[in-house]
């Protein structure tokens, strides 16, 4: 049993792992911890909460927040491997990638284990300062997880930029997502090479967008999805350039001159 912790203001710029709790082990709970303010500079890998390979284990009530990676490797707060795992009533909220990086996780909370619940937890805040579209962002993430459920949790302000969603199923069967609310992130619920889930009576509110380039970073200005060329209306002289003089992420934006 690992509980009623307080683990604040941590860093390191060394080349090692960060983490927060590691656990190596079979049953037992991680509970009621306070992880707050963790930033690493560094090319290794970042963890809040690691349990790994246990089964039966529970991760409940903890907060864990204000957590900074400035290098590669991967940012996860809360991760769990094993099998008949409940993750539920955790608190996660600012959470900051700063780098370029590809190909690697972001992740609020992640489950690789089968029968497991993820419910009722909160995440709210993982922003990237990085412009790599095959960088996986995802509030909840089940990675070969089958036969879970994703349950009664509270989604908010993931992203906003690519491949940047509150729930990610990946090769995962036969669980079910449900009754989650979900608000201000970049996409809603991805299922991604699965079979047999339920999805039901989640609440989706302002995720998403509908304009193809919309962060200013491609040569080829930004559109409404379904273009394939901007839109000029009759006579309308209209202008797209790109500069470097502004940017809300990355480098650049577009300014559209009429």
């Amino acid at each position: 049993v690992i509980s009623g912790n307080k683990i604040v203001n941590i860093s390191t710029d060394a080349s090692h792992g960060m983490y927060g709790i590691l656990a190596d082990g079979s049953g037992g709970s991680i509970s009621d911890n306070t992880l707050d303010t963790f930033t690493a500079a560094t090319t290794y890998s970042m963890y809040g909460i690691l349990s790994s390979g246990t089964d039966g284990q529970s991760i409940t009530g903890n907060t864990l927040s204000n957590f900074t990676h400035s290098g590669d490797g991967y940012l996860q707060i809360i991760t769990a491997s094993g099998d008949y795992m409940t993750i539920s009533s955790n608190n996660i909220y600012d959470i900051v990638r700063n780098y370029n990086t590809s190909n690697n996780y972001t992740i609020g909370i992640i489950c690789s284990g089968d029968f497991s619940t993820v419910t009722g937890n909160s995440i709210k805040g993982i922003y990237l300062h990085s412009v790599t579209e095959s960088e996986v962002v995802s509030a909840i993430y089940l990675s070969g997880a089958d036969h879970c459920a994703v349950q009664g949790n509270v989604v908010s302000n993931i992203g906003p930029l690519y491949n940047r969603y509150a729930i990610t199923s990946w090769v995962a069967d036969y669980g079910s997502i449900s009754n989650n609310i979900i608000k201000d992130c970049g996409g809603g619920i991805l299922i991604q090479t699965g079979i047999s889930n339920i999805v039901n009576d989640n609440e989706c509110l302002d995720n998403g967008q509908m304009i193809a380039r919309f962060d200013g970073e491609d040569a080829v200005s930004p559109m409404i999805l379904a273009e394939t060329v901007p839109y000029e209306a009759t006579g309308a002289n209209q202008t797209w350039a790109r500069s470097d003089t502004k940017a809300y992420y990355g480098t650049y934006s577009w300014k559209l001159t009429k």
